[in-house]
């Protein structure tokens, strides 16, 4: 590739001279970085025909994206502009979302650029769907005190105050979009305030430096949510292909004939979750292709592994070091053939400014009665409010009403009807308590987070805790088996009384900062490494690949803790 960017700017479909401003620092930005810099509009596009196949850098406005398309530049390099919904001369914005959703028809993973955490949060509910890369380029001192973060409010209030959203955003709103009050778009700040923004435009290039895989990758199973964000990475230059299928079934595809046909097409077959779809695909994959089994905590409770013939997969990654330990010592699985890669967990994601008065927030995520201790939270949460009533605890999870069969699982409902009681009663917990229903905006609903619970009896990784940390909140854990492996001591409580003088101790302002400061650049947070581990075991080097995380040491007992250099 060469040192070119190509801008595809579109000005007729925006009338913010907030929006000017933005466009003509890009470009000088831009130009900072690079020799060869062509700007053009839809109309001029033809200026680019011969840069464009070749540039380490492509931006395009999503009004220019599809003319931009026609001239094929490499998906490594291309990027999207996109600015707040107050910026484009439509006020109903439903333009706006319909370019955006346009965009996401055209490209298998889009990767946007946006001038504010207004712009993230209002992208990120139009395309609620999946997780999305986004980059903030410019994040502005002037800009923040334009739309200033306030304490969460629910929806429910946040639609009755003055300035609020309307009833047509309430369809596709994020939480966060209701923590900025109105402003004259043009009162915005034009001049960038942030000193690295010739670095970051040097961050969105394309580069040579990642050597892309040969081989084309299928990912089958029964329930791909675990490996998604993994896999939409991974398409970005780092393997020649990626398809996933999922089942409906754990036994077996819904149509034999299609899977066959992603069998045979595919070089790497990867088996999610230690099921009876491994057993299947060493069944039928040809003997010459190399197949990868990933396994969690839930499958060394059960006998599937049993089924597995280790000899016709390559490789098991496993996503904690105990069930790697697990698997040797109960199912006999070859050691040398273990691969610890923890989940992937995008920190670029999550890691967002928090809202003021976020630690003063609980969050939990997932609360099945019984297993995540929701009790221990409610205990936590009353002790906290008995020093600060401004503690409150919020619950992002279907409720158990919705996914659990009384009639079958009679304990489950004594416990979730006796803790709808406390959060009634309780004049502690009266009012203090908020359950925010499932969604795809978790680095949204992160911001107002200060301290994230992982407070169950067993977990595998436990994804919430890491998207927490990777937020920069607070961990607060109990001490589940395991969890050394994973995550540093100082997260870990073994009682009640130490958790609590850990959050009382960051609630003055500023403290939360700077306890968790560098937490979310732990190894198990490290993307990098997890996407060259994975590089490295697709590309057929097993041994190579087990040394990013540790090789896991079989001889110790199953919950011994893991170090990772």
């Amino acid at each position: 590739m060469t040192n070119t960017a190509v801008l595809f700017l579109d000005p007729t479909g925006n009338a913010s001279s907030a929006a000017a401003g933005f466009r003509k620092d890009l470009v000088a930005a831009v130009k900072e970085r690079f020799t060869n810099v062509i700007v053009c509009t839809p109309h001029d596009a033809s200026l680019a025909a011969n840069d464009v196949a070749t540039a380490t850098l492509v931006i395009a406005e999503p009004g220019a994206a599809s003319i931009m398309l026609d001239l094929e530049p490499s998906q490594e390099s291309l990027w999207i502009l996109t600015f707040p919904r107050s910026h484009y001369r439509d006020p109903a914005s439903k333009p706006w979302v319909k370019s955006i959703l346009e965009v996401e028809a055209l490209l298998d993973a889009p990767r946007y650029i946006v001038a504010s955490e207004e712009a993230r949060d209002q992208l990120e509910a139009v395309v609620s769907g999946r997780r999305i890369e986004v980059v903030v380029l410019a994040r502005q001192a002037q800009q923040e005190e334009a739309f200033p973060p306030v304490n969460y409010e629910p929806l429910s209030l946040a639609y009755q105050r003055p300035g609020s959203v309307d009833r047509w955003d309430a369809d596709w709103t994020t939480i966060a979009s209701s923590h900025v009050r109105a402003s004259d778009e043009d009162s915005v700040p034009t001049s960038w305030q942030d000193p690295d923004v010739a670095n970051k435009i040097s961050g969105l290039a394309a580069s040579d430096d990642s050597k892309q895989i040969d081989s084309d990758v299928s990912i089958i199973g029964s329930n791909l949510n675990f490996i998604t964000q993994l896999a939409d990475t991974l398409k970005r230059g780092h393997v020649r292909s990626i398809r996933m299928q999922e089942w409906s079934h754990i036994t077996g595809p819904a149509n034999f004939d299609d899977t066959m046909r992603l069998i045979d097409t595919s070089d790497t077959i990867i088996a999610e979750w230690i099921r009876p779809n491994a057993k299947w695909i060493q069944e039928h994959a040809p003997r010459d292709r190399q197949l990868i089994v990933r396994g969690h905590r839930y499958e060394v409770t059960t006998a599937f592994p049993d089924a597995v013939d280790m000899q016709r997969y390559s490789a098991a990654v496993v996503i904690t070091p105990w069930v790697g330990r697990e698997l040797v010592q109960k199912f006999r699985w070859p050691n040398e053939k273990i691969v610890y890669i923890p989940n992937f967990i995008d920190s670029s994601y999550f890691y967002r400014p928090k809202l003021n008065g976020a630690q003063f927030t609980l969050g939990m995520v997932g609360i099945r009665p019984g297993l995540k201790r929701i009790d221990l939270a409610l205990d936590l949460l009353r002790e906290l409010r008995q020093v600060d009533a401004r503690y409150n605890l919020r619950i992002r999870s279907a409720l158990p009403v919705d996914y659990i069969n009384w009639s079958k699982d009679a304990a489950s409902q004594v416990q979730w009807f006796e803790t709808v009681h406390r959060v009634k009663n309780d004049p502690l917990l009266r009012g203090a308590v908020f359950f925010d229903p499932p969604g795809n905006d978790m680095s949204a609903w992160f911001r107002q987070i200060g301290v994230v619970l992982s407070l169950s009896d067993i977990e595998g990784s436990h994804v919430a805790l890491g998207e927490g940390i990777a937020s920069g909140a607070l961990g607060v854990a109990r001490r589940w088996p395991g969890i050394l492996g994973l995550w540093p001591e100082k997260f870990v409580h073994d009682s009640l009384q130490s958790a609590l003088k850990a959050i009382l101790d960051v609630r003055e302002d500023g403290a939360l900062e700077a306890v968790v400061q560098g937490d979310h650049l732990l190894p198990t947070l490290d993307t990098a490494r997890i996407i060259e581990a994975w590089k490295t075991l697709i590309d057929g080097n097993v041994d190579d690949a087990r040394q990013y995380f540790g090789a896991i040491d079989p001889s110790l007992d199953v919950y011994a803790p893991h170090s990772i250099e």
